[in-house]
């Protein structure tokens, strides 16, 4: 399982969300042109953990979008996890996603649920934003996928063009609108 991580200026919380990644196989952080000490935090995950994080540096900010495609040609396994700078997941959330897709060969996308908590660490929301027919919630344009709880196959990824670069926001729901189209999504909501 890849971890795709795409910061800029994400000093206050970008080495948690790295540690938080350490349950998969690599993660791959493309620094966007960050000002603040994010690159510095990010240097320091490369020395700590070798090769299991990537790193790649935009010079110039080219928005979250382009981040993406660009981390995407670096990622090197057939499961891709996103994750925020900002978030954190918790331990087993890549091995559930991955053992998932691994058990539903049909299924192109699986995303968990989510807890939303301030910079205290207090829950201020539960569960994920499923609620209702989460095809037909995207075709009305609404977006039941928390972006940084997404898991996808690297090939339905490549099949259907991969994040499009038009897109500067809700590029997460215009690719699984396409990936529902080539495969199954799975909501864990339980």
């Amino acid at each position: 399982m890849s971890v795709l991580m795409a910061v800029h200026n994400g000093e206050r919380y970008v080495a948690d969300a790295i540690t938080s990644c350490l349950g998969a196989d690599e993660l791959v952080i493309v620094d966007d042109a960050s000002t603040d000490r994010t690159p510095a935090l990010i240097a320091e995950a490369v020395r700590r953990y070798g090769e299991f994080v990537r790193s790649l540096v935009c010079v110039v900010n080219v928005g979250l979008t382009v981040a993406l495609r660009t981390g995407m040609l670096h990622c090197r396994s057939p499961y891709i996890a996103r994750q925020d700078a900002d978030d954190l997941s918790l331990p087993g959330r890549f091995r559930a996603q991955a053992d998932y897709l691994d058990a539903n060969p049909f299924c192109s996308l699986v995303a968990s649920r989510v807890r939303i908590i301030d910079e205290t660490g207090e829950t201020t929301r539960r569960g994920c934003q499923v609620r209702w027919l989460p095809k037909l919630q995207m075709r009305l344009g609404r977006n039941p996928i928390v972006h940084g709880s997404a898991c996808f196959r690297r090939r339905d990824y490549d099949a259907v063009g991969g994040y499009r670069e038009t897109f500067q926001m809700s590029q997460d729901l215009y690719l699984w609108q396409r990936l529902a189209k080539v495969g199954t999504i799975w909501l864990d909501i339980a």
